[in-house]
């Protein structure tokens, strides 16, 4: 059983989409894709996708397979082909060189560039070099001894080895020269990093350098048949065989690695580390040291699934399984206990720690059981404890024990052989999983997501400690720091810590949100796992996003690729996780026990190389990376290259949707590298991609954007941001910068047109009101001048008559009094003309001619009484127009006041005052009278109200200051329009 290797192997094979399963080279490139030819094509990988590679556009011929590839020091490619032919692809040109001739036995065996740049190739026993585009075929003329099996290797210097038959040598100044002899003739030669060479034959793996003999460090299996031979950046030597597998030499010695098939074609270590294994048949393997396994059958554990481990006191291992079986492991093996071991059987469900040695079992109906000494105590009904169906222990640091029992659902606490119970809260509800903190407090998660605390003998809820919907806790684990995590079945990750909750999803970047198992290593990981399987995150980030610093974490997850497929946690019990004084995570799953070596685990500091390959606008492809290279697909049409585009891509504005392929070449686990991806221009911050190759965005607005492109690795190393692809949609013709400045344009002449329109009518309808206004005007002035011209010659005419009568009656005739009554109404009546033509005159219907007229009236008014008249108006008034309703309103208000002051004050003084100021006219009356009580005449006042109503009329105010005794002012204010 391969899972507890020391190396993990994960296979590609045609159902991940070879071509075909008999692979004869594989090289990582500069570009940093890994090249496979197979048997069925050329194939570029980039860790998750296959993609072919035809020749044939170049080579015109079927049947051009790859056989060997090498890239040299100035980054071009060569491919051995079969039928004898050599492609050396430098960018977008290709070359071919036909090395046929001479040749006997096409099968190629081992391909060289030495220090001057030639390449060299070996076809079973010929060697021929292409050197500034020339072939040249060496032979025996050429100093090469006679033998099979040719090879040839350049060392650290770039001087060039070979091997033919049993011969060892090296080409100098034009000739093979041998160096040594060997006893075996199937010679293979790798270099060496210290400058010296590795040579292998069937029995013997060696190190030469020139001027030593070789000394043999490993003695290979018989019959071993060297396929390809490399050292790794570390040193040590791997050596593929045809028949006998895959091997390793290293200062440990030479160890067989376990590989699913043994014929070995190829061999390539990438930048990463990894080394890759063609196979013949096999299809395509990567090999790396292994740090998470099964623990199966091979060490004696039963192939079923395991309920819960630990580890006690003397550091053997033990677990109960799935069909109720006790489980021991002690020196790498694991044994099933039986009645020999002192283990009476039965169905067991939970193990956990003794502290003064060996274990206690939770039965399923019997109750509580000890083993210690090959020994068993029982606890429970049969010897009248009442306890029985145990599903989950804790053994503390004090040595308490702690039991959850179901029928009924309760804690409860074993201590020097007592059983107390635990008070609970009414409706607890069930509870699994159980954990200790440093300070000794006990823990325990139950079915709704709640959390409790032991106190005394009393479990005492934590308020505030739950995610905001009910669900089960599925896991507990205290960290040294006080902090609690909680596993949560559906809400993810919680932390309890100092008081303070908090809680993540995979929202947030937590692989599950499913959560069975939480152990921490001690290194600062924090391992969990879930229904999607096991994955790890650093608790530094962990807190980080707990705490709101951050809103993402980074998680690494373990799949397909380290060989755990379809993993289960189990949950249903406790304790599920453990971890081992030497520092291994153990986790109970359905496939059996999975082992953790934290220790082993390599961060990568190898940023992953990040490229677009292509952009697509529905469905048509527009650009693609390497769109020029010799071993591309051919286009009918000319595609921009994406690593050099000239201008920004230019899409129409009538598109769908742009899709943008891209990949990040990192192999060690590219199932964990994620990505993230921002359109400049469009996007306001990273898109956080995941692990998905593709961006979609679906009508761009009209403009210049700029596409962006970064992924990490499984360590959290992140590629620096340098693929930049400018993209650059084309507006519709509505949307063009002509267009706009026309529309623009149109609309200016437009709104001009309709404000000269507007202005032009409203200056018509101005002139119209001002010719309006003039007639009318002019009507009023012939009005006031016929009533002047008329009434005041017909009223001066009465005048004169009613003089002459009372001439002719003479002074103390009794028509006298009628007389005279007529002679004051005539007088009444001129005045009143007088008034009513100026109120009627429009050359009057300013403030100005307001300001006079209420001057004349006051000084005419008052001239026949013993009233002094004080006038404070201005002199230099504005040209402000007032209206003839507004002057003639305003003035009989103003003429009732003057009335009511020389009628009803006795007053000896008036002031009349008259102030304009921001459209506001005031006009006030004061005089020094008697005064009166406003609130006993204002029933009866018709002169006080009138004076109101007028001004109301004219939308102003008329207000009255006055008290017995005091005078009297009355102030009129009105506010005139422009």
């Amino acid at each position: 059983d391969e899972s507890r290797s020391g190396w993990l192997v994960r296979t590609w094979q045609t159902d991940e989409g070879l071509p075909d399963n008999r692979i004869a080279n594989v090289m990582q490139a500069a570009d940093g894709y890994v090249w496979v030819a197979t048997f069925g094509g050329l194939m570029r990988f980039d860790g998750v996708r296959f993609e072919e590679r035809s020749t044939f556009h170049i080579t015109k011929q079927p049947n051009q397979n790859v056989r060997g590839l090498l890239q040299d020091h100035r980054g071009r490619m060569w491919l051995a082909m079969d039928l004898d032919m050599v492609i050396c692809v430098d960018g977008s040109e290709a070359t071919m060189f036909d090395i046929s001739e001479g040749v006997v036995n096409p099968a190629l065996r081992a391909m060289a560039e030495d220090g001057e740049g030639a390449i060299w190739i070996v076809r079973r026993n010929t060697i021929s070099r292409i050197l500034n585009g020339k072939v040249e075929r060496f032979g025996e003329s050429a100093g090469l001894p006679p033998g099979e099996h040719a090879w040839v290797a350049a060392d650290t210097g770039g001087t060039l080895w070979f091997a033919r038959g049993p011969n060892v040598g090296k080409f100098q100044n034009g000739r093979f020269v041998t160096v040594l002899k060997l006893d075996a003739a199937n010679v293979s030669l790798a270099p060496s990093q210290d400058g010296g060479l590795w040579i292998v034959t069937p029995s013997q793996l060696m190190k030469f350098s020139e001027g030593s003999p070789p000394r043999e460090v490993a003695r290979m299996p018989p019959r071993s048949t060297v396929r390809a031979i490399l050292e790794d950046r570390e040193g040590a030597v791997w050596i593929g065989t045809s028949a006998s597998g895959l091997f390793r030499w290293s200062s440990h010695g030479l160890e067989a690695v376990d590989v699913p098939r043994p014929q070995i074609t190829a061999l390539a270590q990438d930048r990463e580390g990894n080394l890759w294994v063609g196979t013949d048949g096999g299809g395509l393997y990567r090999v790396r040291p292994r740090a998470i396994g099964y623990i199966g059958k091979e060490s004696g554990l039963p192939p079923e699934a395991v309920k819960t481990v630990c580890q006690d006191s003397d550091g053997c291992l033990w677990a109960v399984l799935q069909y109720g079986a006790l489980a021991r492991e002690s020196g790498g093996r694991w044994h099933v206990m039986a009645a020999a071991d002192g283990w009476p059987g039965g169905n067991a469900v939970c193990v956990s720690p003794d502290r003064n040695g060996g274990v206690w079992v939770g039965m399923r109906d019997r109750g509580l059981f000890r083993w210690r000494g090959g020994k068993t105590d029982v606890w429970g009904p049969e010897n009248g404890f009442d306890i029985r169906s145990v599903r989950s222990l804790l053994s503390a640091s004090n040595k308490d024990v702690w039991i959850v029992t179901d029928w009924p659902n309760r804690l409860r606490l074993f201590r020097e052989g007592r059983l107390f119970d635990l008070k609970v809260p009414r409706n607890m509800q069930a509870m699994i999983a159980l954990a200790e903190g440093p300070d000794g407090t006990i823990w325990a998660g139950v079915s709704n997501g709640q959390l409790f605390r032991v106190h005394g003998l009393e479990m005492v809820r934590e308020a505030g400690a739950e995610p905001e919907h009910p669900c089960y806790v599925k896991s507990l684990h205290a960290m040294e720091d006080g902090s609690l995590w909680i596993g949560y079945e559906g809400a993810g990750l919680g932390r309890w810590w100092k008081g303070r909750y908090a809680c993540m999803s995979d929202s947030q970047g937590l692989y599950d949100h499913h959560i069975s198992q939480i152990r921490s290593d001690g290194s600062g990981r924090l391992w969990m796992t879930g229904n999607r399987g096991l994955f790890y995150a650093q608790v530094e980030e962990l807190t980080k996003a707990l705490d709101g610093e951050t809103n993402r974490i980074h998680c690494v997850f373990f799949g397909r690729g380290e060989g755990l497929p379809n993993l289960q946690p189990m949950w249903q019990f406790s304790p599920t996780d453990w971890r081992t004084k030497d520092g291994r995570l153990l986790f109970a799953v359905g496939n059996g026990l999975l082992e953790v070596c934290p220790d082993a685990i390599r961060e990568n500091p190898v940023a992953p190389f990040v490229t677009v390959e292509g952009v697509r606008v529905d469905e048509r492809i527009v650009a693609k990376r390497n769109s020029g290279f010799a071993l591309d697909p051919r286009d009918d049409g000319a595609v921009p290259d994406l690593r050099a585009l000239a201008a920004p891509l230019a899409l129409p504005p009538d598109y769908d949707k742009i899709e943008i392929d891209y990949t990040a070449l990192s192999f060690s686990s590219p199932e964990n590298v994620r990505f993230r991806h921002r359109m400049k221009g469009f996007d306001r911050a990273w898109v956080e991609a995941g692990t998905r190759r593709d961006a979609v965005y679906s009508r761009l607005p009209a403009g210049r954007y700029l596409f962006e492109l970064a992924a990490c690795n499984e360590s959290g190393v992140w590629a620096e941001s340098d693929v930049r692809i400018p993209i650059k949609v084309k507006p519709f013709l509505w949307q063009t910068w002509w267009a706009h400045l026309l529309i623009w344009a149109g609309a200016l002449f437009l709104v001009a047109g309709v404000v000269a329109a507007v202005l032009r009518r409203r200056h018509q309808m101005r002139m119209q009101t001002i010719l309006r206004r003039q007639a009318v005007d002019l009507e009023r002035t012939r009005i006031a001048r016929d009533m002047h011209d008329q009434l005041g010659s017909g009223l001066t005419k009465a005048g004169m008559i009613t003089e002459a009568l009372r001439r002719e009656t003479g002074a103390g005739s009794s028509a006298h009094p009628s007389l005279q009554m007529l002679r004051e109404t005539l007088d009444h009546l001129t005045v009143t003309m007088d008034e009513l033509v100026w109120a009627v005159n429009a050359r009057h219907d300013t403030l100005d001619g307001l300001a006079s007229y209420v001057i004349r009236f006051t000084q005419e008014f008052l001239a026949g009484t013993s009233i002094s008249c004080v006038l404070d108006v201005p002199a230099d008034l504005p040209a402000v127009t007032v209206s003839a309703p507004v002057r003639h309103n305003l003035f009989l208000a103003f003429e009732e006041a003057l009335s009511n002051a020389a009628r009803h004050a006795q007053a000896t003084e008036v002031k009349v005052k008259m102030t304009y100021g921001e459209r506001q006219l005031v006009l006030e009356v004061a005089d020094n009278g008697c005064g009166f009580d406003v609130e006993r005449v204002r029933a009866g006042a018709h002169g006080l109200e009138n004076m109101r109503n007028r001004l109301i009329t004219l939308g102003g105010r008329c207000e009255f200051e006055t008290s017995a005794g005091h005078g009297t002012r009355v102030r009129f204010d009105i506010l005139l329009e422009q």
